[in-house]
C-alpha cells in the first residue's frame, strides 16, 4: 500500500504547481459527480496524498454534485452492509481546515443516504444511469 502512495505522491509532486491545482480543482476525475482529487483522497483515508493535493492547491471545501466535502465523507457515510468512516483523515482534515480558517461544522453525509443501495431505491438506480451516462458522454466529448 505504500508503495502505491509514494507512486501517486510523486506523480503530484513532479508537477508544475499551477497544472496540480487546476487539474484538482477541475473534478477531473469524475466530472459528472464532482469527485476531485481531494475528495477521492478523504475517501480512501490517504492523508499523504490529502496533503499534497491541498500543499498544491487542491480546495479543503471542494464538494461532490451531493455538496459532500472531504471532510464529510471522511467523517462516513453508510453502504448496504456496513458504515465506512476514516476517522484518521476526518480528524487530519478538522485540523488543516481550522488553520485555514475554514468552518468543520455541518460536514456530514446524511444518514439516511446509502451509497450501494440499488436493491431498495429505484430512485438512485435512476440517478446512478443518468450519472453514467453524463459521465460516458463527457468522456467521448474530451476524446473527440
Amino acid at each position: 500500500r505504500q508503495a502505491t502512495i509514494d507512486r501517486h505522491v510523486s506523480s503530484l509532486v513532479h508537477r508544475p504547481r499551477g497544472y496540480v491545482a487546476k487539474s484538482l480543482n477541475r473534478k477531473w476525475f469524475a466530472p459528472a459527480t464532482g469527485f476531485s482529487g481531494v475528495v477521492i483522497a478523504a475517501f480512501r483515508g490517504i492523508n499523504a496524498v490529502v496533503d499534497v493535493l491541498v500543499e498544491r492547491g487542491a480546495r479543503l471545501d471542494a464538494s461532490t454534485v451531493e455538496g459532500w466535502t472531504p471532510l464529510a465523507l471522511a467523517n462516513g457515510l453508510s453502504y448496504s452492509d456496513f458504515y465506512k468512516a476514516q476517522t484518521h483523515t476526518a480528524d487530519h482534515l478538522r485540523d488543516l481546515m481550522q488553520a485555514r480558517g475554514l468552518s468543520t461544522d455541518g460536514h456530514q453525509v446524511d444518514p439516511a443516504v446509502c451509497l450501494d443501495c440499488f436493491q431498495t431505491r429505484p430512485d438512485q438506480v435512476r440517478a446512478a444511469r443518468a450519472r453514467d451516462e453524463q459521465m460516458a458522454s463527457e468522456f467521448t466529448a474530451d476524446q473527440r
